[in-house]
């Protein structure tokens, strides 16, 4: 348990600009000369709380520079090997810094520690130098990993940093750069938990992928806040038991995203097929992922096969486009965009956007396969009955 919590040196954003710039043009073998622990420069959090030491901080490079040493640095070596240097890393900063949730808030501590305490580390980690990296909340070189390391936080157990060696790192993206997730902390330890748990039963890697996107459909109608532990891990096998159905090996259902692989809604494809000059701008289809195409879901390419929506409508698809990466209305193409865009109460034509899919409350659609050869398309949202 933390005691006595301390305020680290800050380091404003132009200060730490020049010396990003610096670390760039400089070789990663020459930027451990860049480290710069005592500066002038910095300033302090007007808290009343005490100082790091500059011995302190020294200390605390050296370990994150060892725990860097033993995964390889300063030799370019594997994602995963960084990756595993992230977790000991993380452990170190949360372990040995002593600062409060209020400190850490700070971007300009982060600042400091990635631009003048560690730019030999920082640079190694993400060699690409990309600002993001440097200067952001949710990506820092740093920052994240003392989130991580807070957020999954396990008080009862004999060690409380155990969560952080189970998790892959799209794991730890999918709920972790999710605010909604981890801001509550009971609320993402216990799925962190189950996840685990889930993981070793079924070995299926998009696990935490599948339940993030279902809780955070159900999360306007559920106030895990007051929730008691128990009613919270309820709620959450719930949905656990849904993701790990949904993903068996032989599934009966399917869940398509109606985002692109950066997250957003496709500017000129999928449900914005029709965004373009000359065209119907209700036309569109839903991309299907190489995933569900390899399992054998849908039918075959060109074949014709009826669908239901959930709130009655009925409809004829097929599966078209290269590899069969589409699933269209081959009778009116304009038809999907038209139906989608009503029940996102859009204008016809509108542009869909993704505030348009989260105002909504989901940003996937699940289709159920029958014993007849006919599918359910379910678009629906839960009701404040439901929860």
């Amino acid at each position: 348990m933390k005691t006595v919590m301390k305020t680290y040196p800050q380091i404003n954003i132009t200060h730490a600009l020049e010396k990003f710039n610096e670390i760039s043009a400089t070789p990663l073998h020459e930027c451990e000369a860049l480290k710069m622990i005592e500066c002038s420069a910095v300033s302090y959090s007007p808290t009343g709380l005490p100082k790091a030491e500059w011995g302190e901080i020294r200390n605390l490079c050296e370990m994150i520079e060892n725990a860097a040493k033993s995964h390889g640095y300063p030799a370019e070596v594997s994602k995963n090997k960084k990756v595993d240097a992230d977790k000991d890393i993380a452990v170190i900063l949360h372990k040995h810094m002593d600062i409060s949730c209020n400190e850490a808030s700070k971007i300009d501590l982060w600042n400091y520690l990635a631009c003048y305490a560690l730019p030999h580390i920082a640079k190694w980690r993400w060699p690409e130098m990309h600002k993001e990296r440097f200067f952001t909340e949710r990506r820092h070189v740093f920052k994240r990993l003392w989130t991580r390391s807070e957020t999954l936080y396990d008080e009862h157990h004999e060690n409380p940093y155990w969560i952080l060696y189970e998790l892959g790192e799209d794991d730890c993206v999918q709920l972790l750069e999710r605010p909604a997730l981890s801001i509550n902390h009971r609320l993402s330890l216990t799925i962190a938990k189950l996840f685990v748990e889930g993981k070793a039963k079924s070995g299926n890697r998009d696990l935490m992928r599948d339940v993030t996107k279902r809780l955070r459909r159900i999360l306007p109608f559920t106030a895990f806040d007051v929730l008691p532990d128990d009613l919270i891990k309820e709620v959450l096998e719930g949905q656990f038991s849904k993701s790990l159905y949904a993903l068996s090996a032989t599934p009966d259902i399917q869940d398509i995203s109606l985002l692109s692989s950066n997250d957003e809604v496709s500017r000129k494809s999928g449900l914005n097929w029709g965004q373009r000059s000359g065209r119907n701008s209700n036309q569109a289809y839903l991309a299907i992922s190489a995933k569900v195409i390899r399992s054998g879901f849908f039918p075959d390419k060109g074949i014709h096969f009826k669908v239901e929506t959930d709130d009655g409508e009925t409809f004829t698809a097929v599966i078209a486009q290269g590899e069969g990466k589409a699933l269209e209305c081959p009778e009116n193409n304009a038809w999907l965009g038209e139906y989608m865009r009503k029940r996102l109460n859009l204008k016809s034509g509108e542009k869909v956007r993704k505030d348009h899919l989260d105002m909504y409350g989901r940003d996937d659609i699940n289709f159920f396969r029958r014993e007849d050869g006919s599918y359910l398309m379910d678009f629906s949202v839960p009701s404040d009955e439901e929860f």
